[in-house]
């Protein structure tokens, strides 16, 4: 009995942690920032320039100490691994690098490339619970202030639906408006996105059985299919 009260504690934990929610906190204000949160644990991403200042400090280092030719070719598979993880980072990577008022522009296209290339059971299982978008357009000029207002709404809002219309959005505000006021564009973007691990581990499995399980199904049919018509030749040579 108490060995059926262990394995009931151990599926019910087991369930619990696969069934909370993972939230991504994602907030653009001139620079992008992204938090993870699951269950206790709390995680900020480091931006582009806390990696820029480890680099420089990783540099500096090596210039202190003496050249080697082993150093050299350890420093071309540190590069070459950098530069796959890079690769791999994708999207993310690269809105880390925008800033100001058109690197926000940018973040919102990237969203909605990123929402074109995403799989439907991403788009089933990925909540977006606050989506908020808030541009100030301003310019030296009243004038200039009002055609860029005009290509700023016309870039903007179609992106934007096709964001709303694809994901499911539970809250979604956005304002974009002209600032006369102001000599300078301003921009803000937030956006919390929640999704449970099961599902991850559902997508994760759905794509080792694509990449090494559908192969191997592929190239029996295959053999099979050419063993008979093997077959089929030989008999009609004896016939």
């Amino acid at each position: 009995m108490i060995v059926l009260y262990i394995i009931g504690a151990i599926l019910a934990l087991g369930a619990f942690v696969l069934f909370a929610p993972v939230t991504f906190e994602l907030e653009y204000d001139e620079t992008f920032n992204v938090k993870v949160r699951y269950l206790f644990i709390r995680y900020k991403i480091p931006s582009d320039d806390v990696e820029d200042e480890d680099k420089q400090k990783r540099k500096k280092k090596k210039e202190k100490k003496p050249k080697k030719k082993k150093a050299k070719t350890k420093e071309k598979e540190e590069t070459k691994s950098q530069s796959s993880i890079e690769k791999n980072l994708g999207i993310i990577k690269t809105a880390f690098k925008f800033k100001g008022f058109a690197g926000a522009k940018k973040i919102i296209r990237l969203a909605a490339y990123a929402v074109k290339k995403v799989s439907r059971l991403v788009k089933r299982h990925l909540i977006i619970k606050d989506f908020q978008v808030v541009m100030a357009v301003g310019d030296d000029d009243a004038a200039q202030t009002a055609v860029s207002y005009g290509k700023t709404c016309a870039y903007v809002f179609p992106l934007l639906g096709l964001i709303c219309n694809t994901m499911k959005v539970r809250r979604y505000h956005a304002d974009i408006f002209p600032d006369f006021m102001r000599t300078k564009s301003r921009a803000y973007i937030y956006a919390k996105l929640k999704i449970r691990p099961i599902f991850v581990l559902g997508m994760g499995i759905s794509a080792l059985f694509k990449i090494i399980v559908s192969p191997l199904i592929k190239s029996k049919i295959d053999t099979t299919i050419k063993n008979k018509a093997v077959q089929q030749s030989d008999e009609t040579e004896q016939k």
